[in-house]
């Protein structure tokens, strides 16, 4: 088992009794999640620390976003021989290849996966005092609070408003001042 980044769980692979089914099994503390792989072989497997499972397989390194769809390849990764993996506690792993000693580590600039659907452009964001992120994109007030994204909605003639805003203020009564120049 590799304990998770954040150190609140931790995932192994596992075999399915009675078949050749293998799985990344992930414990969070209180309750188990299985996500079955096929009949490969596998390596090893960990939570990433963007809460995304990682596989090796002989053949593939696969990157699983734990929302319920089927786990894709790494486009940073090409297909190769693999042997063994090694997992650090930041995110970075070794993998043992055909091809030698290959290391990935996160990258440093990324959206948060609750914003990577986000691809207007971000003219201007504010933290406030509870935490929360609010931001505008897309003629649309956005908010990030611990990992959920909500869009907040306006009327038509307000997000033309909102596409030219250039500052946001949070206030100290909660209320959120928008400047748009």
């Amino acid at each position: 088992p590799i304990q998770d980044a954040d150190g609140d769980g931790f995932t192994c692979v596992a075999e399915t009794p009675g078949t050749e089914q293998r799985c990344a099994v992930h414990f969070d503390g209180t309750s188990w999640t299985v996500q079955p792989l096929g009949s490969q072989k596998l390596r090893g497997a960990w939570r990433g620390a963007d809460g995304s499972t990682w596989v090796v397989t002989p053949s593939t390194i696969l990157q699983i976003e734990n929302s319920g769809t089927a786990a894709a390849e790494t486009e940073e990764v090409s297909s190769g021989h693999y042997f063994d993996v090694a997992v650090e506690t930041n995110g970075i792993f070794w993998v043992a290849s055909g091809e030698g000693l290959l290391r990935y580590s996160p990258p440093i600039w990324k959206s948060p996966h609750e914003l990577q659907s986000i691809i207007s452009p971000v003219p201007c964001l504010a933290d406030d005092a509870d935490n929360r992120l609010w931001f505008v994109s897309g003629g649309a007030l956005h908010t990030l609070e611990n990992g959920h994204h909500q869009d907040h909605g306006f009327p038509r003639n307000f997000r033309l408003f909102l596409q030219s805003a250039r500052v946001l203020l949070p206030l100290k009564n909660g209320d959120l001042l928008i400047d748009n120049g």
